[in-house]
């Protein structure tokens, strides 16, 4: 005659191997949930930076205008001209971001 304990014990066995494999299995869906979260922050900024790009002013008054800021705060930023340029090229920092950007002269 099988032994009812012994049966018993495997089943708790396998019982706690199920338990744990859906612990496990709860812990990977939370990560998942968050990198879900991140992936649609990232499709809505991409989104909304569509009508920034369309609103941005490269100059205004002869002045260049940070490409950085512009797309992605809808700021637009005067940049400060770098010394050094070339005679075919002209470099600028935005203060805000500190994005630096060359353009032909």
């Amino acid at each position: 005659m099988p032994d009812e304990n012994e049966i018993q014990i495997l089943a708790g066995q396998i019982f706690d191997n199920i338990q744990m494999r859906a612990a496990e299995a709860k812990k990977e869906l939370a990560k998942l949930d968050i990198k879900r979260a991140e992936l649609q922050a990232q499709i809505s900024s991409a989104e909304a930076s569509n009508d920034r790009y369309r609103k941005f002013r490269p100059v205004i008054d002869r002045v260049a205008q940070c490409p950085r800021c512009g797309v992605n705060k809808g700021s637009q930023i005067d940049c400060k001209a770098i010394p050094g340029g070339t005679d075919n090229e002209d470099g600028w920092r935005c203060p805000d971001c500190n994005y630096e950007f060359s353009t032909l002269a």
